[in-house]
């Protein structure tokens, strides 16, 4: 066994970690065996590149590997791309640093890799072991694969110049290590320091990740701000048109009159021109009024609309109850929350169909009973919250949870369960 064969049993020991880290990290773009074949190709070149005696090209084209192997095969931004090739090379320099240095105190010096077959076996075997167990755990840091597009801006690129720094300090210790004589302490701490920006790494790491996971929260939340600003405005538009009908209704007396007027001059073609021109206004387009909140009957007339479309049957008790205190928007983000998932829930079944109930509670306050049908039982996170269907959510529907920021705003409670017998969901709301 030589050099070539332990340095090819190397990177393939670490296409296979690469492959792992990046599979887990994101989707593939491609098809599998393009990605496979992407991989053996790319680490076998690095493999013909290799030269155990200049480590700082080693180091670039193993960033530029993993670089490209993520750019092209997974569904990641090229500043995610970036920064996941600066980790796993600063990973990999890292771990083999932790072992070369215990490794050279016993063996006889650290550059002894480079002149001896066994010791570079032995570097090799160990360093890529913890290189393997160190990927593991910042896998293990992540909640789920992340899609393209998360990355939306450049604190990638500057989590990403932590890691090109840690890379360039090692390359420089392996250099100083490799061609300086150094006294036993200061190889001692060049061994701490090592370890020390190993575990920066996985820290740096982990601080990338939350803040992954806080800009998509944050930008899950701008598309339902979107959302209720879009029906914000579509329920104001239905209160313009009720006004328009109240005004209508207020003229139809002259209305009536005139049309009565022609009709007695036998002027038929201007009768029916007239009924026509009426019956076109936007005001007699269909509206019902549910009860006397605008921006609430808006945001019952248009999930009733929907029901119809989706043959969901749509039942209302609204009974004179003290809605002043909550706030135009409050009202669509709760109610207009809570019957989008009914409805979500409730279409597909035979006889689907939504209840909802609101009343006078006890305390000065209003209760909301909403029922519908529910054919799938829905699922719990084990703590008695209901998590949302709909792909792509953190456990939990940003509309629950704009539902449940509502609730709390007014000291109000809630309490969901779902009656499987008659497979039927029920949320009560006290505020």
């Amino acid at each position: 066994m030589d050099n070539s064969l332990v340095s090819f049993c190397v990177y393939a020991a670490e296409a296979l970690t690469a492959w792992q880290y990046l599979s887990a990290q994101f989707s593939l773009k491609r098809k599998h065996w393009q990605a496979i074949s992407g991989t053996a190709l790319a680490y076998g070149l690095a493999w013909l590149l290799f030269s155990c005696e200049t480590v700082w090209r080693n180091t670039l084209v193993f960033i530029f590997v993993n670089f490209l192997l993520a750019a092209c095969f997974y569904a990641c931004s090229w500043k995610s791309a970036l920064f996941h090739a600066l980790t796993l090379t600063g990973l990999m320099l890292a771990s083999e640093v932790v072992v070369e240095f215990p490794l050279g105190k016993l063996l006889g010096g650290f550059e002894k890799y480079r002149s001896s077959l066994l010791v570079f076996a032995v570097l090799s075997a160990f360093s890529k072991l913890l290189y393997f167990i160190f990927t593991k755990i910042c896998l293990l840091l992540i909640e789920g694969r992340q899609e393209k597009g998360a990355d939306k801006n450049p604190v990638s690129l500057l989590f990403g110049c932590f890691s090109m720094a840690s890379i360039a300090v090692i390359v420089v210790e392996i250099y100083t290590a490799t061609f300086v004589a150094l006294p036993a302490g200061i190889e001692n701490a060049m061994l701490a320091c090592s370890f020390l920006i190993l575990f920066s790494n996985i820290l740096v790491f982990a601080g990338h990740q939350y803040n992954q996971k806080l800009s998509r929260q944050y930008f899950d939340l701008e598309l339902v701000l979107q959302k209720e600003q879009a029906e914000a405005n579509y329920f104001q538009a239905l209160q313009e048109q009720y006004e328009r009908q109240r005004i209508l209704i207020h003229d139809m007396r002259r209305h009536l009159s005139a049309i009565k007027e022609l009709a007695y001059e036998g002027h038929d073609a201007s009768v029916i021109e007239y009924v026509e021109e009426l019956e076109a206004t936007p005001a007699l387009q269909s509206r019902i009024r549910y009860c006397g909140n605008p921006m609430l009957n808006a945001v019952l007339s248009r999930y009733d609309e929907i029901c119809r479309e989706k043959a969901v049957s749509f039942f209302v008790d609204i009974r004179d109850v003290p809605m002043e205190f909550l706030s135009p928007s409050d009202i669509t983000a709760l109610f207009g929350n809570l019957l989008e998932n009914a409805v979500e829930a409730a279409q597909g079944e035979e006889r689907a169909y939504l209840e909802l109930s609101v009343g006078a509670s006890p305390h000065n306050g209003f209760f909301i009973s909403l029922i519908n049908s529910c054919r799938v039982p829905p699922r719990i996170d084990g703590k008695g919250i209901f998590l949302t269907r709909k792909p792509g959510a953190d456990h939990h529907g940003i509309g629950l949870k704009s539902i449940a920021q509502t609730i709390r705003k007014y000291n109000g409670t809630i309490q969901q369960y779902y009656d499987g017998a008659a497979r039927l969901f029920h949320t009560s709301i006290l505020l």
